[in-house]
């Protein structure tokens, strides 16, 4: 996301070069518009629009695109052998269980 001027986004909230003049009718068919403040322009009030020229780095961000069996943990290890779930499901009677102890009312 970039801030520029309003005349520069088009109906979908993405860059433009050329100049988008709206009605106020046209005006309201356009996606909202976040306003940010433009540094590059004296701190002019603009708003955020999408450039189109980025590229996420994200799919391929270790610079593995084919994913080497790591079950979608992009290369890190989080100790449960790709069971995505927190904690160990075999300890279930932990001292954690909230049904073992016998809770007495408010105040009493």
């Amino acid at each position: 996301m970039k801030c520029v001027p309003r005349v520069n986004c088009d109906f979908e909230g993405v860059m433009t070069n050329e100049v988008f003049n709206l009605t106020p009718q046209l005006e309201m068919l356009r996606v909202p518009l976040i306003p940010c403040v433009n540094r590059m322009q004296n701190n002019a009030i603009d708003v955020c629009c999408r450039d189109p020229n980025y590229k996420d780095p994200w799919p391929d961000m270790n610079g593995n695109n084919n994913n080497n069996n790591n079950n979608g943990n992009n290369g890190f290890n989080n100790g449960n052998n790709g069971n995505n779930f927190q904690g160990n499901q075999n300890n279930q009677n932990s001292g954690n269980n909230r049904n073992n102890k016998k809770k007495n009312g408010y105040g009493k």
